[in-house]
């Protein structure tokens, strides 16, 4: 007896038909493979999963896509995807993966694959059960090249989503909150891009750290940072690394670390960075807070209601250019330990935290060092006190082979000194100041 397939066919012209079953095959759902959507993330309760989508991961073979319904879906344990798979969801909070609280490990998601066609999740929520997961815990790991995460919602790990290969991209996505120190998002490979993406109350933010060498880039562009008490961004011993068109907002009134740090890095270029504090931070390390770092360019970018708006503690070829540094408790631009310096064209006016507060505070004590300050505008804010407009200790630390230039800023109205060069002549130029 022969059994006869059904047929199918578009209502398009110049469609053809074709098998019924091989039509559906193209379709292949988590719920083809046993997967129950009856999960509870208030109680960690509902069917495990873990099976179910591995095993229809896996038999997708080499390359295919893997669609996940609308639902609630418990996995216990990590779930890998190999090179050339995409995940494909409802929604970012309509289709939800999600894992009891005792998880720990290196990716509830992992990608795994050693290169060959792009691995990509999309459309997904990746979630702890309310209350976290493990300290250890990683929600998305893209440790394969050529891996892209988009439209994703992750939360509650101790990491919420790993760049951990070259070649990796995260965009559109939400970075929800985290456990006690945890990350929003690291970057630990250069040639990733992560773009518009929002950190919500994470104890650090984004984080791009220990790449070295110069065979790419990490471009971050158009990221959101709220309420990450430590810091909003990191950059560690990293280089090559873009910040573009990034925010820091909160009411938290003191970063334990700062706003933005940059420690032992190189080639790090930061434009429009807008960084706003609710209420004034009257401690800390600052907005910007550039520490032993060399090709360092902070342009165009506004930091308000910080301790200091920008703090060089040490470095060498830095350009600090066209920002807006006001209504700082302290310092809008302070400058310590730094070879090859230029601070120009920057806005300075400051409310006056101490006595020794300023628009622009060059501390140049380090040997055979040059501090370039040009066409800057330091005045006292209306609202507050500035003492000085520019203060320029050039022998802080016994050091008398530096030189500090001065030209062509407008200091005016500050409450002791516009321009100050704290009783010192030898090595300080100062042309064409307005004050």
């Amino acid at each position: 007896m022969t059994t006869l397939i059904p047929k199918f066919q578009q209502s398009y012209s110049n469609s053809v038909n074709r098998a019924i079953n091989f039509k559906l095959a193209e379709f292949v759902s988590v719920l083809d493979f046993g997967a129950v959507a009856d999960g509870n993330t208030a109680t960690g309760t509902g069917t495990d999963n873990t099976t179910f989508f591995q095993n229809a991961i896996n038999s997708l073979g080499s390359i295919g896509s893997l669609y996940i319904p609308a639902g609630v879906y418990k996995v216990s344990s990590q779930i890998t995807v190999p090179s050339g798979i995409t995940i494909l969801g409802a929604g970012p909070y309509v289709a939800i993966i999600f894992c009891p609280n005792a998880f720990n490990s290196d990716g509830l998601i992992k990608f795994n694959g050693s290169g060959g066609p792009p691995t990509t999740i999309q459309n997904v929520a990746i979630l702890a059960q309310n209350g976290g997961a493990g300290t250890s815990s990683i929600g998305l790991n893209m440790a394969a090249n050529g891996s892209l995460g988009s439209n994703l919602w992750i939360g509650g790990f101790a990491t919420q989503c790993t760049l951990n290969s070259s070649s990796v991209f995260l965009y559109d996505s939400v970075m929800d909150e985290g456990i006690s120190s945890s990350a929003g998002v690291t970057v630990n490979y250069n040639n990733t891009v992560v773009s518009n993406v929002e950190i919500y109350y994470n104890y650090q933010g984004l984080v791009v750290q220990n790449i070295s060498g110069n065979s790419g880039t990490v471009s971050i562009n158009n990221i959101q940072v709220i309420q990450c008490p430590y810091t909003a961004f990191a950059i560690s011993s990293a280089s090559n690394v873009q910040l573009t068109n990034c925010a820091i907002v909160s009411s938290i009134n003191s970063f334990s670390y700062a706003g933005l740090y940059i420690v032992n890095s190189t080639n790090i270029d930061v434009t429009n960075l807008l960084g706003t504090l609710v209420t004034k931070q009257t401690t800390g390390n600052g907005g910007v807070y550039i520490y032993n770092s060399s090709y360092v360019n902070i342009t165009s970018s506004q930091l308000t209601n910080f301790y200091n708006g920008i703090n060089i503690s040490s470095g060498s070829e830095i350009l600090i250019n066209g920002n807006i540094c006001s209504n700082n408790y302290n310092i809008g631009i302070y400058a310590a330990g730094t070879d090859r310096l230029i601070i120009s064209n920057n806005n300075c006016n400051n409310d006056g935290g101490g006595t020794s507060d300023a628009g622009i505070y060059s501390n140049n004590s380090t040997a055979y060092a040059i501090h370039n300050i040009t066409g800057n505008i330091c005045t006292q804010n209306g609202s507050g006190v500035q003492n000085y407009g520019i203060y320029a200790n050039l022998t802080n630390n016994g050091s008398a082979s530096g030189f500090t230039n001065i030209v062509g800023n407008v200091c005016k109205y500050n409450n002791t000194a516009n321009i100050s060069s704290n009783g010192l002549t030898g090595n300080i130029t100062q042309t064409g100041n307005v004050s």
